[in-house]
């Protein structure tokens, strides 16, 4: 193996690069999950709070210090410009699976963006953390984002009845998962020839965890 080149490309995409956050992230960061016409999509309650409650958050999923979160900042390749944060987190060392959340900014979506940045994520979680699953959490109402993740490869597990409440209405929430060796087949392999999907599922993808 060429470890140079696999150092080169691991967290680089065809649109996305991941890297480590950096102080100046964290003012659109914050703002992009506190906007109220997103946080529906991101958080299990409309409840905003302070500002540096929000960066702290970040801080956390990002600070890269133990074996059971992984947290980076997405930014374009060309131009650069920051528009978004993956994380994969509850890394569970034994069985070897982990969440994959991701959020892209407003005014960055239906760029393919969130899909290639999560395509990337996937990979280093396989390739570099050696997981034996990646799973994640969607809202059932969000039909773009779920039709994106298939395209990733992501199977339907199951799903939560009634455990969201927006708008006066109770929402399911879906349960997906991809499996090394998914991953690896011509499944997988197949979603990643055809391309970056255009289009949803570029919020966060799973419960509130602050």
């Amino acid at each position: 193996m060429d470890l140079e080149a696999y150092g080169r490309g691991l967290l680089r995409g065809r649109l996305t690069r991941l890297r480590p956050l950096e102080e100046d992230d964290l003012a659109a960061l914050a703002a992009w999950w506190d906007a109220p016409t997103w946080m529906a999509h991101q958080t299990l309650h409309v409840l905003p709070r302070p500002r540096a409650k929000t960066e702290e958050m970040f801080r956390s999923w990002s600070a890269n210090g133990s074996a059971t979160s992984v947290g980076f900042s997405i930014e374009t390749i060309s131009p650069t410009e920051l528009v978004g944060h993956v994380t994969l987190y509850g890394i569970d060392p034994v069985v070897r699976c982990g969440t994959l959340a991701v959020i892209i900014g407003a005014p960055h979506t239906d760029r393919g963006l969130g899909t290639d940045a999560l395509r990337v994520m996937t990979r280093y979680a396989f390739e570099e953390l050696g997981l034996n699953k990646v799973e994640l959490r969607v809202w059932a109402d969000n039909p773009r984002a779920v039709h994106v993740y298939r395209r990733l490869g992501f199977a339907l597990e199951g799903t939560r009845r009634a455990v969201g409440f927006h708008g006066g209405a109770f929402r399911d929430e879906h349960l997906m998962g991809l499996l090394a060796a998914e991953y690896r087949g011509a499944e997988y392999r197949g979603a990643e020839r055809r391309g970056v999907e255009r289009g949803g599922g570029e919020c966060r993808a799973g419960e509130e965890r602050a």
